[in-house]
């Protein structure tokens, strides 16, 4: 549903609540002035979807092309994010940073100790005989990836199917 917040189009799934409204006014309130913003809001008030959707629509309206570097302590809540972006209008690549043991996909390296994992993966890389570090593979899988909005699992899941 389309809303109008601090004269800007605004692309919500639901008819949001009044603190989802006043929560989306403050993110667009500071993303016009520049400034940045320190907003909370209690659990389950819809605060990651409020921000997504206020975000995405102020850089919409503005046509802007800008990266949005949405960081937390795990990987779930991340996971979390991206189940919400999948519920708005919003399309953007994700990017994933993760240890080796988390998107690693050899096998062997995956077998190992996470200690001995990251010097296995440099002897394959050295060696040239881990297929997921050869630059052709990489250079061809990357825009299906990348042009994808998948959280972690997904995306480690895709990168499997292509491999």
């Amino acid at each position: 549903m389309e809303l109008e917040i601090e004269d800007m189009p605004v692309y919500f799934p639901y008819q949001p609540y009044t603190v989802q409204v006043d929560f989306m006014q403050k993110v667009i309130e500071s993303c016009k002035l520049g400034k940045n913003a320190l907003l909370e809001s209690p659990t389950g008030t819809g605060k990651t979807l409020s921000l997504l959707c206020g975000i995405f629509s102020y850089l919409r309206k503005e046509s802007m092309e800008r990266k949005v570097v949405y960081a937390s302590r795990t990987h779930s809540q991340l996971s979390n994010v991206v189940k919400e972006l999948k519920k708005t209008i919003f399309r953007p690549s994700v990017s994933h940073i993760a240890s080796r043991r988390q998107l690693c996909l050899d096998k062997e390296v995956q077998k190992l100790p996470p200690a001995l994992q990251a010097r296995q993966c440099f002897e394959k890389r050295k060696r040239k005989t881990c297929i997921y570090s050869q630059e052709d593979h990489i250079t061809s899988f990357s825009p299906k990836l990348m042009q994808q909005c998948l959280d972690l699992p997904e995306f480690i899941e895709e990168a499997k199917r292509l491999s």
